[in-house]
């Protein structure tokens, strides 16, 4: 797990989420990118991960109990921070326990692919149409990543037998990687 201080937090949200509070954070992150004189592409890669992250806890928490006593105390959290070379986009949220296996073979199976294959990957699941009944066939996180710079680090706390709370941590270069200009999506 990296280490951060209090100044290397970029931005930060613990609790509901909702289109406008999603749209609070964009602006804020707006703001903040701006004051860093962060390349646009970079920006732009940052953003793309912060709302398919955003929209990813909303879709688990409508499957929840709002009221059950787990989910309000274990709220969802999000945070984007820096360090020397690369910004870290990390969400977290309680997930039904039922859900790990599936999630954790999909996100295997991601981090398994190099960037060529992630990119074949995306294609055929835009061009095929399959999706699936939460609304995606799992598109926001192949769109993830695609545009991140590491494979997806994440991890599944258990909370009780029902729940378990989910961590998604994505690493996006500081300086736009030569490469990745070279590179068609």
């Amino acid at each position: 797990m990296l280490k951060k201080s209090r100044e290397d937090i970029i931005l930060y949200h613990q609790g509901q989420l909702d289109f406008d509070s999603i749209g609070d954070l964009i602006q804020s992150l707006k703001d903040k990118m701006r004051k860093r004189d962060v390349r646009f592409n970079i920006y732009k890669r940052i953003l793309t991960i912060m709302i398919e992250s955003l929209e990813n806890i909303i879709r688990y928490r409508e499957n929840l109990d709002q009221k059950n006593s787990i989910i309000l105390s274990y709220p969802p959290e999000f945070q984007i921070y820096a360090d020397d070379n690369q910004f870290i986009i990390e969400s977290s949220n309680a997930i039904l326990s039922d859900d790990i296996e599936s999630l954790d073979k999909k996100l295997s199976q991601l981090n398994e692919l190099d960037k060529i294959g992630i990119r074949e990957l995306y294609k055929a699941t835009i061009t095929d149409g399959k999706f699936s009944e939460k609304g995606g066939a799992g598109l926001g996180m192949i769109e993830m990543a695609k545009i991140a710079d590491d494979k997806l680090d994440y991890s599944f706390s258990k909370i009780d037998n029902n729940y378990s709370y989910f961590i998604l941590r994505l690493m996006v270069n500081q300086e736009e990687n030569k490469n990745r200009n070279n590179q068609s999506d």
